[in-house]
């Protein structure tokens, strides 16, 4: 796991292994966050949404594995109203991983 030393990550998020997250990015609120990803500089994930519909309400930011989010990148959490857990597409893992 490679971590910058400028890098904010909240106490109560969890992180899976093998992650690459670079200078300047902010990951707050519950956010889980799968392995082999790549976060770009100065990116934000699981901040506060800005929909006016939401009232506080506890959700959350999922993240699979592989994934590799550029620079500059917001991804809030959702509202409850649009929550819904994502179903993996795969039953098992593909032939090419």
């Amino acid at each position: 796991m490679s971590i910058s030393p400028s890098a904010r990550v909240a106490s109560y998020s969890l992180i899976e292994p093998r992650e690459i997250i670079s200078a300047r990015v902010c990951i707050n609120g519950l956010t889980r966050i799968g392995c082999n990803n790549v976060i770009g500089q100065f990116s934000t994930i699981g901040e506060v949404k800005q929909d006016l519909k939401y009232a506080g309400e506890a959700t959350d930011v999922a993240l699979g594995d592989r994934n590799r989010i550029g620079k500059n990148a917001i991804i809030h959490h959702g509202t409850v109203e649009d929550y819904r857990q994502w179903q993996p597409v795969f039953k098992q893992r593909p032939h090419w991983s």
